[in-house]
């Protein structure tokens, strides 16, 4: 998962948090940090 994505999928899942489901919504946003620190974490290596 690309930053972009990530962060993508955060805005996503507040978004869902604040209108349909607060619970959905923050497994969603939740995965989207998890990706975040993914990627930068890969991308620090990769730059390595």
């Amino acid at each position: 998962m690309t930053i972009g994505a990530a962060l993508v999928v955060i805005v996503v899942g507040v978004v869902i948090a604040a209108t349909v489901s607060s619970t959905i919504g923050l497994i969603v946003a939740a995965i989207g940090v998890v990706g975040l620190i993914l990627a930068a974490v890969g991308g620090r290596r990769a730059q390595l």
